[in-house]
């Protein structure tokens, strides 16, 4: 029969596979809480970088503001002194001289008229302040520019990044209206130059990693940074998405020459600019890969402490088990299907584990099955001998019934001829007594002797007749009795061994041996009875020979009488005397007989109840058999039953 390989997994042990399987879970548990840690502790850092670059850059462009706003400040300043407000092209030429000492941020500084001409200038020249001719003020005129057709429409201006038309140099410019009496006469400009706004952002505090720069509204760059290689070109960064939107930005993305980056912008409405810090995600998040080597090393521990105590609890669990659980169950199968035999492999010393319990279990079920198995074979023995000895008994109790059947029927016929002879004594008595009257007449008259001897005779004959059949009657009577006496003695010996059975049979047997002594104690009674009246049968015998006597010398007697009338009165004397004892043996004899009667009666009647109980007695031992039948089959099942088990 060809084999079939058990994969693998079903070929390690169990306590493998549970190894295994808690190493797998509990490795598994580790990588994803680290990993859920790691990913949380990175939020967590990405957030707090982000909105520490978020305040950083909100505080830079607070700053950068406040320092633009001290330049518009300066020129609605300007804007506001006298000269400038009387368009004094020499007075205010003087002021701007000294804003242009003090504030050395401006490329130049100029008042316009309304038409976009110079009236008053200041330029730079060796780092100094110098206050242009009115001709050379003259010839800046800039009417067709965005920021003064704002200003001269009266709005504050700071223009996005221009070339200067005075120096040429890139920047910014501040316009601020010129009013006077209400009325808008000239604008003050100042034109900042993109390189001090370069110098005020690299003067701005930042970590290494990190750039800050400006941006128009159109995402180009203002400022030079690292990161955008030319300028002039609006930038694809998700900050300056923002700044074309105006709005405020903070995230991860990739700046301008695609390195990942912590970037924020904050909009400013004032300038329609944008101030960008970008910082290197690699320097911005460099306390996260510390804190996540930290955590590794940790998940590292905890996953040796938890390898270590899943072996120790591995083990434990085997050590409770007994053994491979598989074996374990294949065991309990086969005690399920009544294997007992087979023995359990225990470790040594092994006494508390559920394989042990499972031993334990498995030589009591054995043991008790053996008792039972014992005890049901006994049973079924027993069962089988009782069966048997029911089976005897009711034979015997039949075979009593046909002998009771028996002796109540000869007691029956016994009952009849003592009547018989009860009645025929009667009778004797009655002849007696006429044969007494006869004497006493035959005193008187002689003459009717003879013809009363005559009678005599005949009824001597008669009587011995009678009296020999009284005789033979009461012989038969003496050897009924003594068939009655043993029969009689045959029950008290089937009483007495059936009392000793019934107390072999312990409580089932308590009724039957009742029974049983009630049967020994009538058949005690009738053998006293047969007793009393075979005593009294002989006397009746002896009293019959005594008469048959008397009437066989009645008889001599009367024939003598024949031949000697004249000694009949002699002898009638005599006579009388031998009639007058026949007449007292006649009584007896009757007497006897009533009372043998009576007897017989009684003894007929226990025999009837004899009889009865001897029937109850069949129907009981009938039943014991049933039962011992019924016994016997279960006895038979219960053997059945435990041969399933393999002891």
């Amino acid at each position: 029969m060809r084999q079939t390989t058990k994969p693998f997994w079903q070929r390690l042990s169990f306590a493998a596979r549970l190894t295994v399987i808690l190493l797998s879970l509990l490795i598994s548990a580790t990588v994803v809480l680290v990993g859920v840690s790691s990913y949380q502790l990175r939020q967590v850092l990405i957030n707090g970088t982000l909105d520490n670059l978020a305040q950083q850059t909100d505080s830079h462009t607070r700053a950068f503001a406040d320092w633009l706003n001290a330049r518009q400040d300066e020129m609605r300043l300007m804007a506001n002194t006298g000269p400038t407000r009387a368009l004094n092209a020499r007075s205010s030429g003087q002021l701007l001289a000294t804003l242009a000492e003090s504030s050395p941020f401006y490329d130049t500084i100029f008042l316009l008229n309304t038409e976009g001409r110079g009236l008053a200038g200041i330029s730079y020249e060796q780092g100094r302040a110098r206050i242009m001719d009115s001709s050379e003020a003259w010839n800046f005129h800039v009417a067709d520019r965005d920021w003064f057709k704002s200003a001269v429409a009266g709005n504050n201006v700071f223009s996005q990044p221009i070339i200067s038309r005075a120096s040429g140099k890139r920047v910014s410019t501040v316009a601020i209206p010129v009013r006077h009496n209400g009325q808008i006469v000239g604008v003050m400009r100042g034109a900042v130059q993109i390189d001090t706004l370069v110098q005020q952002l690299a003067e701005l505090p930042r970590q290494a990693g990190t750039e800050i720069y400006l941006l128009d509204g159109e995402g180009r760059a203002i400022t030079p940074a690292a990161s955008v290689t030319h300028q002039e070109s609006a930038l694809s960064t998700a900050a300056a998405q923002a700044v074309r939107d105006k709005k405020n930005f903070v995230g991860m993305y990739r700046n301008a020459a695609g390195v990942a980056v912590a970037g924020s912008q904050v909009f400013m409405p004032v300038l329609g600019w944008g101030l960008v810090t970008e910082t290197e995600q690699q320097v911005a998040l460099a306390q996260l890969s510390g804190t996540m080597r930290i955590m590794t090393l940790i998940g590292l521990a905890g996953l040796v402490l938890a390898v270590v105590s899943s072996l120790l609890l591995v083990s434990n669990i085997t050590r409770a088990l007994g053994g491979d659980p598989g074996y374990a169950a294949s065991i309990v199968k086969q005690v399920s299907t009544g294997d007992l035999a087979t023995e359990i492999s225990l470790r040594n010393g092994d006494s508390s584990s559920l394989l042990a319990s499972i031993s334990s279990m498995q030589h009591g079920l054995r043991d008790t099955l053996q008792h039972i198995s014992r005890h049901a074979h006994q049973m079924n023995d027993a069962a089988a001998s009782l069966a048997q000895m029911s089976g005897q008994t009711n034979q015997g109790i039949q075979t009593q019934l046909a002998e009771l059947d028996a002796s109540a029927t000869a007691i029956t016929e016994m009952t009849a001829s003592l009547e018989e002879v009860a009645r025929n004594t009667q009778d004797t008595a009655s002849a007696t007594h006429n044969a007494l009257a006869t004497a006493d007449a035959g005193r008187t008259a002689v003459q009717l002797t003879l013809t009363a001897i005559h009678t005599l005779e005949q009824e001597m004959q008669n009587a011995t007749q009678r009296i020999q059949s009284l005789k033979q009657d009461s012989d038969q009577i003496g050897g009924i009795l003594t068939v009655i006496e043993g029969i009689a003695g045959q029950t008290n010996l089937l009483a007495l061994n059936a009392a000793i059975e019934a107390a072999r049979a312990g409580e089932a047997g308590r009724g039957f041996a009742v029974v049983a002594d009630e049967v020994r104690n009538l058949a005690s009674r009738t053998i006293e009875s047969t007793a009393e009246i075979q005593a009294m049968i002989e006397r009746l015998q002896k009293g019959s020979d005594q008469a048959v006597q008397a009437v066989d010398n009645s008889m001599q007697e009367t024939l003598t009488c024949i031949g000697h009338a004249r000694e009949m009165d002699r002898k009638l004397g005599d006579m009388v005397v031998a009639v007058q004892e026949i007449d007292q043996y006649a009584q007896q004899i009757a007497s006897a007989t009533e009372q043998q009667t009576q007897v017989s009666r009684d003894f007929g009647r226990s025999i009837h109840n004899i009889n009865d109980i001897a029937e109850q007695t069949a129907g009981t031992a009938d039943q014991v058999q049933a039962t011992s039948q019924l016994l016997a089959g279960v006895a038979e099942q219960l053997n059945s039953q435990v041969g399933r088990f393999k002891l």
